[in-house]
């Protein structure tokens, strides 16, 4: 049974005069194989208690305050979203976990929609924003037909949107942006792509080809199973193994800083390497191969690649694990044993 996502507007009213002004929130509406509808739910955000920004998240369109009862499509400014080759209800899921994210954070609502007074001005509209932001939609290019950004005051204010996100991908091709807060994000099965945006984030690569990006702040990238690309941007970061390399699993670090950052080691999948702390100065070498029983890590500078070697000999080959810049100055002092 098909589903799609739309984007709505809901014009504002205070008293039952109208404020040219317009609330927005999401749907996702399910038909069956004649176009019937089945099914619509909701995201939104609203003002709870006194100043409290709270979201009702995937709840029964009928039963929630955005109802609209015989409204055609035209009333209800319906666009519905373009999610390209992803599955609606896999960008609905991860919607939805941010949305309840949101109402977790304790972050206040704001009725300054001019923006008159300094501070961090959020409303229903920011919610939808941000929950469009966090699947990679543009949020400019994803407003509700027949609405400008001028109606829908305080919509993407992204920068004050600080919330420690928990999310997980799903089985299939997933695109999640983190946003502002110290989030973690974990990768599902298909080749995701997942960014921390701000902030002090832990990412986890799964199963999938994925693409990492930890962006502002202390982050922690976590490879997966595939062939993984990582990319930490900027802060100390630290990119972690803990998955057996083979053929099949060999990452890329686009942007290693010898000056910055860290590569972890899961001492349960490399376990020649002994305790956790620094590798020990003995056992990294640079070169194309090891040069004696001591080493593990090798450094290949010409080409920009990172073995694992298990016994130093030879009689166990040694395996490539990620690929990173040529011609760094690398030392053990590089990698963390954990």
């Amino acid at each position: 049974m098909p589903s799609v996502i739309a984007i709505e507007a809901k014009p504002l009213e205070f008293e039952d005069i109208d404020s040219g002004f317009f609330h927005l929130y999401l749907v996702k509406t399910q038909t069956d194989a004649s176009g019937r509808v089945i099914s619509e739910k909701v995201i939104r955000g609203s003002m709870e208690g006194f100043d409290d920004l709270g979201t009702i998240a995937g709840a029964n369109l009928a039963s929630s305050p955005d109802r609209r009862g015989s409204d055609t499509t035209a009333e209800r400014h319906r666009t519905v979203l373009d999610l390209g080759t992803r599955n609606a209800d896999d960008v609905w899921n991860v919607m939805v976990q941010h949305a309840v994210n949101i109402d977790r954070a304790d972050l206040r609502y704001s009725l300054d929609i001019g923006r008159q007074i300094s501070g961090d001005d959020l409303n229903s509209n920011s919610v939808i924003a941000s929950v469009l932001h966090t699947v990679g939609l543009g949020v400019a290019a994803s407003l509700p037909v027949g609405v400008s950004r001028s109606e829908a005051p305080l919509y993407g204010q992204l920068q004050f949107m600080k919330v420690d996100d928990t999310l997980s991908g799903t089985a299939n091709r997933d695109r999640i942006a983190s946003g502002v807060g110290n989030d973690t994000v974990r990768s599902g099965g298909g080749d995701d792509s997942v960014s921390g945006e701000n902030g002090d984030d832990r990412l986890y690569g799964s199963s999938g080809n994925d693409n990492l990006s930890g962006g502002n702040g202390n982050d922690r990238l976590y490879s997966g199973w595939g062939n993984d690309i990582l990319r930490g941007g900027s802060g100390k970061d630290a990119f972690v193994f803990y998955s057996t390399p083979s053929a099949a699993n060999i990452d890329t670090i686009r942007d290693f800083s010898v000056a910055n950052d860290t590569i972890w080691l899961e001492n349960k999948v490399f376990t020649a390497l002994g305790s956790a702390g620094v590798l020990k100065s003995s056992a990294f070498w640079t070169g194309d191969a090891a040069h004696d029983a001591t080493d593990r890590i090798v450094y290949d500078r010409d080409d920009g690649v990172l073995y694992y070697d298990q016994d130093g000999t030879g009689a166990v080959e040694q395996v490539a694990f990620t690929k990173i810049a040529a011609g760094l100055r690398m030392t053990n002092a590089d990698f963390q044993i954990v």
